[in-house]
């Protein structure tokens, strides 16, 4: 059986593997580990289960590389991952691999209890778990479920959290689809309704869509030390310094890009920005004339466009340097995350050499982090 299935992603990957849209491929959803499931329910894990478990990445993998050296493949720890369990997966060597993993909390999502400070120390100890994971085998990190429900405080508290620790995420999930898998409601937990009909009016769920539109860094030009935000201020922080992350002793210097989305769903009346050491520039994507106009605060060049412009070119002053050129840009870690009413995300430009493989994060719905580097 598992050859067969070995088979299948052996089609799919040379079928898909020179497609840029493709972020990567996913074995296998929630790996359930059967009768013997209470051996999981640990904060250790399951280390028998596990070792079954290696042995099947192992294998797919095996026959996904036979066809497709490139594209990233996602496996997942077993399912009670989810609730605090750890994994004792095998480090499978692999430079282009990653683990996708989800966070549930028993007493919030589909049940809306709210975000109990329970739910926080479970959703931690989930979070870490993933990243020691990361820092062990140097695998990226998706979290590519959360959520399952309509409660702001539910999904917010996971949101904190995916900031805190500058984690890329999809949230579960689009749209209830009768779907047979889920515990819950499906129209609890969908923004859309009814997906044959425009995401529109009593058909869009407003208030999970607003909970789980917020800006992010699209693309930062060194290594990122924090970010989040506040959607009762609405303020969003980044910090970073400019060190490349593979080797800190090197600095992306004026020719460097750092990107962040700013949804109008969150700004629908527009937004200030202060940025301290480096150039801002506002762009819209939806022409190549050049517009902008021109004015300087807290000793910066602010450069803002008009709308239906992008902001290409101009004289820079000699201090400060930094954003708004065009040198290689360091994708890891970038929570490419949200719904794609936010900007297309653009190509980068940079090369994989440049960014580390110790917890790289890659990627967000539909987003092309993972291949788009050339």
């Amino acid at each position: 059986l598992q050859d067969r299935y070995a088979a299948v992603w052996r089609h799919v990957a040379e079928r898909f593997r020179s497609n840029p849209a493709v972020l990567g491929y996913d074995l296998l959803n929630e790996p359930w580990p059967g009768s013997n499931w209470q051996q999981c329910a640990t904060p250790t894990g399951c280390p028998v289960f596990d070792a079954l478990m290696s042995e099947f990445v192992t294998r797919m993998i095996t026959a996904i590389r036979s066809v497709d050296a490139d594209t990233i493949v996602w496996y997942e720890p077993q399912v009670l991952f989810n609730n605090g369990s750890d994994t004792n997966l095998a480090d499978f060597g692999d430079a282009n691999l990653g683990m996708s993993w989800h966070d549930y909390c028993l007493t919030a999502n589909e049940g809306g209890g709210g975000y109990s400070a329970d739910c926080e120390a479970s959703d931690t100890l989930v979070f870490a778990n993933a990243e020691k994971r990361a820092t062990n085998t140097g695998d990226a990190l998706l979290l590519t479920e959360f959520g399952a429900t309509d409660d702001p405080a539910a999904l917010e508290g996971v949101l904190r959290l995916a900031d805190r620790n500058m984690m890329s995420w999809q949230e579960w999930h689009y749209c209830g689809c009768d779907d047979p898998t889920t515990t819950g409601q499906g129209d609890k937990q969908a923004i859309v309704l009814d997906p044959s009909k425009p995401p529109s009016g009593e058909n869009l769920k407003a208030v999970t869509l607003n909970a789980v539109t917020r800006p992010y860094p699209q693309a930062v030009a060194g290594t990122p030390e924090h970010w989040a935000f506040d959607p009762s201020s609405k303020k969003f922080s980044l910090d970073y310094t400019t060190a490349r992350a593979a080797d800190p002793a090197k600095t992306f210097g004026p020719g460097a890009e750092t990107e962040i989305a700013v949804p109008a769903r969150q700004y629908p009346d527009g937004y200030a920005a202060d940025v301290r050491g480096g150039l801002s520039d506002w762009r819209r994507r939806t022409g190549d004339r050049c517009g902008a106009t021109e004015h300087r605060a807290a000793g910066l060049r602010m450069r803002r466009a008009r709308a239906g412009t992008c902001v290409r070119g101009g004289r820079r002053r000699e201090r400060p340097r930094c954003a708004r050129c065009d040198g290689a840009l360091w994708p890891g870690r970038a929570a490419l995350a949200g719904l794609r009413e936010l900007r297309p995300i653009r190509r980068f430009r940079g090369a994989w050499s440049e960014i580390p493989r110790a917890g790289r994060k890659i990627a967000g719905l539909g987003a092309r982090a993972a291949k788009s580097a050339e």
